[in-house]
């Protein structure tokens, strides 16, 4: 059986026999193809690690220069690609990995290598690649994501070196990983890593050897260490996994060899779907899959029930060759590629639940590398192969051309198949305006006449008022947006439409009949648009303390709360008179508010630091306001009115019962906090709110990117019933870090004049 073989050679041979054409940059270096364009140019993916310097040629095909800016690393772009989305482990190029190949050289391919973090002293983590843009690339129509198959493999493949110190790759904890992320539930599946504590290592190896640590065990493995549950009862996962995992060692203490008192394990590991698996194993297949410390060239090629596993260790000579097929436990699609360490839990000894956990919940962390791991090193990272696949599309709201409602639909099965209108993923008819076109005709018989006059004459709001129950479509306001009542100008309106009585509306007859109102986005701020963090500061100026920190790193992540138990109140703030003036009726207008027939709707995602305690702990709400009011801190402000809602993770609030952290969402009405600790409960993680705010109540929604606590729902009142003008983001302890946030919006409502 012929070896996997990677030389230097494939890059830096003839580049004028491959028809490639060379540049000299200035000063006569030369600007050489990377390997992804000359290797891989039809892959799902491929990263070479070549493009991360300064200065990148403009060529996207062309590595950076061996010398001058070309051979200063950019993190930043790195971490754009890779991006980090839990524990804070984020790859880094180094120096000593980087320009110049020299014997024992970490580089596969010139100029970068990667190196992700896994030092003793240091979190372990995962850095994710969404595949669902490439996929579509390569396989067009509707495909979002990839399958292995008979006829069609798909395979990965990676370069793995020990970094810039010999003997590492024994020690760490670092795999690559396809996974599955479903938009359906906002599940990101992967291969699991929780665990039981070995014993104490200096107490269990006295007076002999031992390090003074206990050291995490893996416990979702062929045979699990002692302490685990059984492995017949683990979960399944939509995930496969290949790499370095140490913490497979079922005795990392070794008190009998003081040089190895660290989870050890020498040979290549893969998961999958069920079950981690130490190689060779007892699987089909030849050699020892011993990791050495040169580059050793790791294949995986998934078909459709089985998946095979090859690594060429090019030290010592001559290369190592190893193989085996393995059968897969998980069958389906991939569309997301990780690499590093997932969170885990410290597992239960008799169930696979955190230790110590109500039913249901999971406690995850970010737990701290193995002593002696260092920094490995990857390079040419490559998935190609592979069939198309169609996830099932998420589900939502649809409003109906008949003015009605249905939960549950895809935005297909809305749009194409009934002709309605698609309110979005995750969304539900409570809280959803659904208008018959046009939106004169209350009865849906398809006429505009003396019977749907009659409806709307009982919804005149002439005397004052809010706008009454089931009246909503009628508020066309002058300029065919809502404002608040029903009067003359709706009124108008009404007659542009009218037909007479069985006489079908044709909308060509009618060209004044404004369409049927609609809940438009006016507002959204999703981070990307700002050069650097001072212009997101000038966008979201400081009100009061020390404000947010804005990090620019390949494109802004959100603000995060940052600093320490001292670091005192701090609220940022946008001003909302720009949006409200450019959006449809909102000439004039200064400030918004909610109606029970025209919602405003706020939408907004956090991401809350592990574990679960860290992140009952953190600090970080937004707020709705008039003008320049905010929610108060401090058990002093209970029971004074503002003119302010506001909605969030709130810890520091210390007028509620409860020591240490809260465990669910906090809701300021204008007058108290109310801390729904049973009801939306947070999560580690990301975690998504919207807030359908009507005119006396607020409709809140809150689940996690797991559903660890399913999608939750709560309507509370109102005491602030007035009107809003600007957005704040606010913190207080900042203790503990709140690792970014995203996507807020704004939609629907009323626009008021001052």
């Amino acid at each position: 059986m012929s070896t996997m073989k990677y030389s230097k050679e494939r890059c830096s041979g003839s580049l004028f026999a491959l028809g490639v054409v060379v540049v000299l940059a200035p000063g006569g270096v030369l600007a050489g193809p990377r390997w992804c364009y000359t290797d891989q140019p039809g892959a799902i993916f491929c990263d070479d690690i070549d493009r991360y310097c300064i200065n990148a040629p403009p060529d996207p095909n062309e590595a950076c220069l061996p010398e001058g800016d070309g051979c200063v690393k950019n993190n930043g772009a790195a971490r754009a690609v890779w991006k980090s989305l839990t524990c804070g482990a984020q790859v880094n190029i180094d120096e000593s990995l980087t320009c110049v190949p020299t014997e024992g050289s970490q580089v596969a391919s010139e100029p970068f290598s990667l190196g992700m973090p896994n030092q003793g002293d240091g979190q372990l983590g995962w850095n994710t690649v969404g595949l669902a843009t490439d996929i579509n690339r390569i396989f067009g129509g509707s495909s979002d994501a990839v399958l292995g198959t008979d006829a069609s493999p798909l395979i990965l493949q990676f370069v793995m070196n020990n970094g810039p110190t010999v003997d590492k790759l024994t020690h760490a904890n670092v795999f690559f990983e396809l996974s599955l992320y479903d938009s359906m539930t906002s599940v990101d599946d992967r291969a699991p890593t929780d665990y039981v504590f070995s014993p104490y290592c200096e107490t269990a190896c006295a007076p002999d050897y031992g390090a003074a640590r206990e050291i995490p065990m893996i416990c979702q493995q062929d045979v699990p260490p002692a302490g685990c549950p059984p492995i017949a009862s683990a979960p399944h996962h939509s995930s496969i996994a290949v790499g370095a995992h140490a913490y497979l060692d079922k005795d990392p203490c070794h008190c009998t060899d003081p040089v190895l008192s660290s989870a050890t394990n020498e040979h290549l590991a893969v998961f999958d779907g069920y079950k981690w698996w130490t190689l060779p194993a007892s699987f089909t297949g030849e050699g020892d899959f011993v990791m050495r410390s040169q580059a050793n060239i790791v294949r995986m090629t998934i078909t459709s029930t089985m998946f095979k596993v090859e690594m060429t260790a090019e030290e010592p000579e001559p290369d190592e060759y190893s193989w085996c097929e393995i059968p897969r436990d998980y069958l389906g699609p991939f569309n997301r590629l990780h690499m590093g360490f997932g969170q885990a839990c410290l597992i239960d000894s008799g169930s696979w639940a955190c230790a110590n956990e109500p039913t249901g919940e999971r406690r995850y962390k970010c737990i701290k590398g193995n002593l002696g791991a260092g920094r490995p090193a990857f390079d040419n990272v490559t998935l190609y192969g592979g069939e198309g696949h169609t996830l099932p599309a998420p589900i939502g709201a649809c409003c109906g051309t008949g003015g009605g409602c249905t939960d549950g639909l895809t935005d297909y099965e809305c749009e194409t198949e009934q002709g309605g209108v698609w309110q979005g993923p995750n969304t539900i008819c409570l809280g959803t305006l659904c208008c018959r076109e046009p939106f004169a005709d209350a009865d849906g018989d398809n006429d505009v006449d003396a019977e749907d006059f009659a409806v709307f004459q009982r919804c005149l709001t002439l005397g004052g008022g809010n706008v009454p129950a089931g009246c909503g479509c009628f508020d066309v306001g002058p300029d065919g947006f809502p404002d608040g009542d029903i009067d003359l100008d709706d009124f108008l309106a009404f007659l542009d439409c009218g037909s007479g009585p069985s006489v079908a509306f044709v909308s060509a007859d009618h060209p004044n009949c404004p369409p049927s109102i609609e809940a438009t986005t006016w507002f959204y701020e999703d981070w990307e648009s700002y050069a650097s963090g001072e212009e997101t500061g000038v966008a979201w100026p400081i009100q009061s303390g020390a404000g947010m920190a804005f990090f620019l790193e390949g494109g802004i992540y959100g603000p995060k709360c940052m600093g320490g138990a001292k670091s005192g109140i701090r609220r940022n703030y946008h001003d909302l008179l720009p949006h409200i003036q450019a959006a449809g009726g909102g000439a004039g207008k200064t400030s918004v508010n909610g109606t029970d027939e025209a919602p405003l709707v706020f939408e907004a995602a956090y991401t809350l630091k592990s574990p679960i305690d860290t992140a009952r702990s953190q600090d970080f709400f937004w707020d709705l306001a008039k003008g320049m009011d905010s929610a108060p801190r401090r058990v002093s402000g209970i029971g004074t009115p503002h003119n302010v809602l506001a909605f969030g993770a709130f810890t520091a609030y210390n007028g509620l019962p409860g020591v240490g952290y809260r465990e669910g969402l906090m809701y300021y009405d204008g007058q108290n906090w109310f801390h729904h600790q049973t009801t939306l409960r947070h999560a580690a993680g990301w975690n998504f709110l919207t807030v359908v705010i009507r005119a006396t109540t607020v409709h809140i929604t809150y689940y996690d990117e797991a559903l660890s606590n399913g999608i939750q729902h709560l309507t509370v009142p109102r005491a602030y019933t007035g009107d809003f003008s600007t957005m704040g983001i606010n913190a207080d302890t900042c203790v503990a870090r709140v690792n970014g946030s995203d996507g807020y919006k704004l939609s629907g409502g009323v626009f008021l004049p001052q």
